[in-house]
């Protein structure tokens, strides 16, 4: 029996996950990697199984004397055992972002007429891989700087724990639906040993390091091999001295010869040279560790050259305008003190905790008359959540002016403006940029329990926005914030509490912290007392909708979201697919990628509206940039 064969035979493995289709599979037969989906309330997940043939006898079992299977029995355990130690070093990196998630797994025995053995079935992230990607584009100088980056800031977390990956390459690098890119694959991956050198043999020849297929080597050959694979696609997709996109036997031995490798040819000079430094012949004249590798990397994307100092180019430039506006777009901590510890400011501040949020703007728009610079960025925090009138334009205005001067807050807003695709054209790498921009600042004002920045920082650490994911710290961050006030901090901080995100689950304390805010006035926290009641053992999905409803009410798009959801399935109200359609066009207004898809499948059918293909096809379009995966698929297909 095939493996494929067998892995269908066993589809159900995963619970509800459906098996749908081979992704791929292996040469020697005995990997393969298939599509799974499940359904959920409001869209499809997607995931992939990949099983790999742990050991295979050829023969039937019943036919083996007893000593023969007590010896397989073993040998079958202790591969196992190694397997599952594997998945162990995975499992310290699942959530980083920075990684492919395995999320499950299990062993299967089988057996048929001709053999028996074991799979392992592993449950994983579904992403296309930069193998598949590079196949169909080339891509520019940005965007391969990028790769560098992120994977070697993955790799600073896998040497940290002792990991190294020994095959990384094209194929064993996936991009998610968010642009970034994700180390994968560590099937031959393997813990350090105490003299912090492997003698093992592995990985692949085509971009594997010299010293990998000799002898000793330590987690520099997981540097070069990132080399190697940037050096491809700034070579318009071709490994050194190859013609083609294939690297024949002669190519490979030069380069493990020591034979120096020539520029990339689709980069510019100075990138090609940071790619070449990964890839040089002997360890020790290649970046000490991943970290230099990505310092090198990131300078280079912020200044124009590795070390920091700007080129030639730039210095030859006559733009002495230009570098004075630079000395003053340099953030002002003692002003933004003084403006935070006006009388009237401190006003406003309590106005807003107590949610009397047309008092609150009243006050900052008086002070943003005088001058208070910090006062406009509220305005504009207040516009955005939806708390007062929405209005991108004048929330653009103000916020821009104080991101001149380097204010924190403001940059953070505009960078998930720019995530989002909300008053801006989408685009997660400007947005990086602000972000990685404003870390400085916005860490010193939480020094001062800034109770904005404590939250803004808090978040950045809890998902890995542009700092290395800290769970734990993000929530202590975040449980600071809160303590200061911060109402949008005590949701999350309910909602951590609820999932167990950085702390032990506790649902008494997620509805008392909940129960100190205003929540009949604050929409965040009215949402998450939504999911209280719709995740809870025993749902109340009458009171779930009350809770959605006054958080949807107030412009929060999730929320609207989900009570479109509600109305067209009849949960906790009854089914009205006109007022679902109204919902879900709210909040598809609102920038929600799920709600733009079922507004496009409503338009398409005529499901609570009528008919409207060419509508229908600019919100399905729109959802797809955002990157909502079905809508993508959906256009594909139709």
């Amino acid at each position: 029996m095939s493996i494929d064969s067998r892995a269908k035979q066993n589809g159900k493995i995963f619970g509800d996950w459906d098996l749908k289709e081979l992704l791929g599979q292996g040469s020697n037969g005995r990997t393969a990697v298939f599509r799974m989906t499940r359904i959920n309330r409001t869209f499809e997940e997607i995931c992939a199984m990949k099983v790999v043939n742990i050991v295979e006898q050829k023969g039937r079992y019943e036919d083996l004397s007893d000593d023969y299977k007590k010896d397989f029995e073993e040998y079958r355990s202790d591969l196992c055992d190694k397997a599952e130690s594997e998945l162990s070093l995975m499992n310290k990196l699942r959530g980083s972002g920075m990684v492919v998630n395995y999320h499950d797994y299990r062993f299967i025995d089988w057996s048929d007429e001709k053999s028996f053995g074991t799979d392992l079935m592993i449950r994983m992230d579904c992403l296309e891989s930069l193998g598949d990607i590079c196949k169909k584009q080339t891509l520019d100088e940005k965007e391969i700087l990028k790769i560098g980056s992120q994977i070697a800031n993955a790799l600073i977390s896998c040497h940290e724990l002792g990991i190294i990956h020994r095959d990384i390459k094209p194929d064993n690098i996936f991009r998610n639906s968010f642009g970034n890119y994700l180390l994968g694959d560590f099937g031959i991956s393997k813990m350090l040993s105490n003299s912090s050198s492997t003698q093992t043999k592995a990985g692949t020849e085509s971009y594997g390091a010299p010293e990998q297929f000799i002898g000793s080597y330590d987690s520099r050959v997981d540097i070069y091999s990132l080399g190697i694979s940037l050096y491809e696609l700034a070579n318009r997709n071709r490994l050194p001295f190859a013609k083609t996109s294939f690297a024949g036997v002669e190519e490979i031995t030069r380069r493990l010869s020591g034979e120096k490798i020539p520029l990339p040819e689709n980069v510019s000079k100075e990138c090609g040279e940071i790619i070449l430094k990964a890839c040089e012949f002997k360890p020790e004249d290649r970046y000490a560790d991943a970290a230099e590798m990505k310092k090198a990397i990131d300078r280079f994307q912020m200044y124009g050259a590795a070390d920091g100092n700007k080129s030639k180019k730039i210095v030859e430039q006559p733009v002495q305008e230009k570098s004075e506006k630079k000395v003053v777009r340099i953030f002002d901590i003692e002003k933004y003190k003084a403006e935070i510890s006006e009388p009237e400011y401190i006003k406003a501040v309590t106005a807003k905790k107590n949610c009397d949020y047309m008092l609150a703007d009243k006050i900052y728009r008086t002070l943003e008359k005088k001058g208070n610079e910090m006062a406009g960025v509220q305005l504009a925090i207040l516009s955005y959540a939806g708390l007062v009138r929405k209005d991108y334009k004048s929330i653009k205005v103000r916020l821009e002016k104080a991101a001149k001067d380097y204010n924190p807050i403001a940059m953070s807003y505009i960078a998930n403006m720019l995530y989002c695709g909300n008053g801006y054209t989408k685009s997660s790498d400007k947005a990086q940029k602000i972000m990685i921009k404003c870390c400085g600042p916005l860490d010193e004002l939480c020094g001062l329990n800034d109770a904005d920045a404590l939250y803004i920082y808090g978040l950045m650490l809890l998902y890995g926005v542009v700092v290395r994911k800290n769970i734990k710290k993000g929530f202590g961050y975040i449980e600071k914030s809160a303590k200061e006030g911060n109402e949008d901090a005590m949701a999350t901080l309910a909602s951590c509490y609820l999932n167990g995100t950085g702390c032990e689950k506790n649902h008494k304390k997620a509805i008392a912290i909940l129960n100190e805010c205003n929540s009949e006035k604050n929409p965040k926290v009215c949402m998450i007392f939504g999911e209280v009641y719709y995740n809870s053992g025993k749902p109340d999905k009458v009171e779930a909708f009350r809770w959605y409803k006054k958080a949807a009410n107030m412009n929060n798009a999730v929320a609207q979201c989900n009570v479109g959801y509600m109305y067209g399935h009849g949960e906790g109200i009854s089914q009205d697919y006109r007022k679902s359609f109204e919902w879900y066009k709210k909040a598809a207004e609102n920038g929600n990628a799920t709600a733009q898809y079922n507004i496009g499948l409503y338009l398409k059918h005529g499901i609570g509206t009528a008919k409207n293909e060419t509508e229908a096809s600019e919100w399905l379009s729109i959802a797809s940039k955002q990157g909502n995966k079905k809508a993508g698929e959906y256009i594909k297909v139709n």
